[in-house]
């Protein structure tokens, strides 16, 4: 049986962002167990915003100022876990409203992967507002120039609807 990460062709990828719509966040946490599994050590994060409802949900998590905050607690974690650590999410800390959970600017994910600490860092590289289509926009898809690969989501849920702002932000 094929692995998830390897039908997506993300075996050698130690950076991988993740843009579209239509559940990438589920495909992060996906991975991220794949990941972790196979005794990886998985940082899951973001470049732009994530939901603080996912967030704080099934993954240990951490808000942190800078990159060698998030080394610090992440070697922390590894050494209290040891041969078989959890994947990681860490963010900068929640928005002005509370309701998401700022990341990192792409500088920090580079020096986050220049450290080595983790094996595989998976990124949530844009938001899509829950719609199941997705463009680029200005100031997104935001990717860390650490990113080896690059995969687009789109959902099913999508197909045959209208291409407006309730389907496409």
């Amino acid at each position: 049986m094929t692995s998830l990460p390897a039908a997506l062709g993300l075996e050698a990828a130690r950076v991988i962002s993740v843009c579209g719509a239509g559940g990438k966040t589920s495909l992060i946490f996906a991975l991220a167990h794949a990941f972790a599994e196979a005794g990886e050590r998985v940082l899951v994060t973001t470049t732009t915003k994530l939901a603080r409802k996912e967030a704080e949900g099934p993954l240990p998590w951490c808000h942190a100022a800078d990159s060698n905050a998030v080394l610090a607690w992440a070697k922390t974690r590894f050494a209290e876990a040891g041969d078989a650590p959890p994947p990681l999410l860490a963010v900068s800390g929640p928005d002005a409203s509370g309701e998401k959970c700022v990341g990192f600017t792409p500088e920090v994910i580079d020096e986050i992967a220049d450290a080595s600490l983790f094996t595989r860092i998976l990124i949530e590289a844009d938001g899509s507002r829950k719609c199941p289509l997705k463009t680029s926009a200005p100031h997104e898809p935001v990717i860390a120039s650490s990113t080896e690969a690059t995969v687009f989501v789109v959902g099913l849920n999508g197909i045959g609807e209208p291409l407006d702002q309730a389907h496409v932000p």
